[in-house]
């Protein structure tokens, strides 16, 4: 299914709120949102924003995955696990050779399929295009710049032809540019590192609203040997279609809007204040400029965006997702682990870990491999727990209590400075390998815990011992 095609089931499934009257993109729709969300799971529908030129719509995943995927999450576990099993080594033995290539066949079946025409498309050239009438979000006053989130970006080198598909926020800096996140331990940045060391420009897409497999597909980082476009096709069942654009990159053809440009290394800007997932504003780090020379909008274009929030939003959702298909990933090399967790409050910085039999070699070995896989580009902090229901079954609040707990009486398996670019500009420079696993869980509700109830002074109080923990 496309992005339309979703909204309209959810639409029959009584899933979508239409807003018809007149809101502003920047502060008003992002507050609006955050507050139906704790009441509703049903995407939201803007038909009317003031001075922007699309409807908006959010909110299409959180809380209804099942339904956009037209299964829950066992399913895509399922078609992730045979993936990366048929691609995972060559067999030695003729009968196992023989039985891998009749499985390699079946790839065929979901390999994407490409169109050479942009027919079905609204065209735009550079000299008609005005980026600030997209309806990109501001959620906050000191944010510098409306963001996009949960956009599928791909570049690609024109000399060699390799690319790549990642999903990262897009500020949108004027009329005829974006500024791109890319952090430092991606494919994305060494593919512009590569292309800086020769002289050469990057073409560059950035679909806006693509097929939700896609979507998923895009955000995922850890397994780089395996390309965005076949991961997607494999997790829909179905090819994923792409278009031939004029700048020679392949681009998803039914995404709502794609923005076809050029990235130029060493054309950077610093990048504006934005609002991430643990609330706070970050910004500041140079950043790469898109220069975007075309618009290509479907009729009656839906523009897509997630909102930021920790737990009710588009990305968290896909996060939970993820945090199913890292687990089978890790389980082939630590079959131990049975259950992982991703901390939104933490701005994705924590990666929770649960041993069926925990020892204290085991949290260091399962902690090194998660931080090495790079499983999402700003983590510092592993935090191994001991296997048990009643952690998993946690809402993320008393979560955060039971972590506190964690961070001031359990030990540090390892500490390790990484490059001050790799981080988030906050003051935790140090990666660190927490062995929770002797915590009680009956002991996580402490006498300085008790009574916070507010996420805010939660995350501040979380922020606060993570700190505090790499200065001990």
């Amino acid at each position: 299914m496309n992005l339309r095609e979703t909204v309209n089931v959810l639409r029959a499934n009584n899933l979508v709120a239409e807003i018809d009257e007149p809101l502003s993109a920047h502060y008003e729709i992002p507050w609006l949102v955050s507050r139906l969300s704790e009441k509703s799971i049903k995407a939201l529908l803007f038909s009317r924003i003031e001075g922007k030129e699309f409807p908006l719509v959010t909110n299409v995943y959180y809380g209804k995955s099942h339904v956009v995927f037209r299964e829950d999450v066992d399913g895509l576990r399922e078609k992730f696990r045979r993936l990366v099993s048929l691609l995972s080594g060559v067999p030695l033995d003729s009968a196992s050779k023989l039985s891998k290539l009749a499985s390699l066949a079946l790839l065929s079946d979901v390999f994407p399929k490409v169109q050479e025409s942009t027919k079905g498309f609204l065209q735009y050239t550079a000299f008609d295009i005005n980026l600030l009438e997209l309806p990109a979000l501001r959620h906050h006053t000191l944010e510098e710049y409306p963001v996009i989130k949960n956009p599928v970006i791909i570049l690609q080198d024109p000399r060699t032809k390799v690319s790549e598909v990642f999903s990262q926020p897009v500020q949108v800096v004027d009329e005829k540019a974006l500024l791109v996140h890319v952090p430092r331990r991606t494919r994305a940045y060494s593919l512009i590192e590569e292309a800086a060391r020769h002289g050469g420009s990057l073409s560059v897409a950035v679909a806006i609203g693509s097929p939700p497999h896609l979507q998923l597909a895009a955000s995922i980082n850890w397994v780089p040997w395996i390309d965005k476009y076949l991961l997607a096709g494999a997790l829909a069942g179905t090819p994923l279609n792409l278009v031939r654009l004029e700048n020679g990159i392949y681009a998803p053809a039914e995404a709502e809007i794609i923005l076809a440009g050029e990235l130029v290394p060493g054309d950077v800007r610093p990048e504006g204040k934005m609002l991430f997932e643990d609330m706070r504003l970050y910004g500041g780090s140079p950043m790469p400029v898109i220069r975007v020379k075309a618009l290509l909008a479907k009729p009656s274009a839906f523009f897509y965006t997630s909102i930021t929030s920790p737990v009710r939003s588009d990305i968290a959702e896909l996060k939970r997702i993820e945090e199913k298909l890292v687990l089978e990933l890790v389980q082939l090399h630590i079959p131990g682990v049975t259950w992982i967790k991703f901390l939104g409050i933490d701005a994705y910085r924590t990666l929770l870990v649960a041993l069926e039999e925990p020892r204290q070699t085991s949290a260091f070995e399962i902690g090194s491999l998660l931080l090495s896989l790079n499983i999402a580009p700003y983590i510092d902090t592993v935090i191994v727990l001991k296997e048990g229901r009643e952690i998993q079954g946690l809402e993320d609040d008393n979560l955060v209590k039971y972590l506190i707990t964690s961070l001031r009486h359990d030990k540090i398996l390892a500490l390790s400075t990484p490059s001050p670019d790799d981080t988030l500009r906050s003051e935790r420079n140090t990666r660190v390998i927490v062995d929770a696993t002797n915590l009680d869980f009956k002991d996580y509700v402490k006498d300085y815990i008790e009574g916070i109830e507010e996420p805010e002074k939660l995350r501040e109080l979380y922020e606060k011992i993570s700190r505090e923990l790499r200065d001990a």
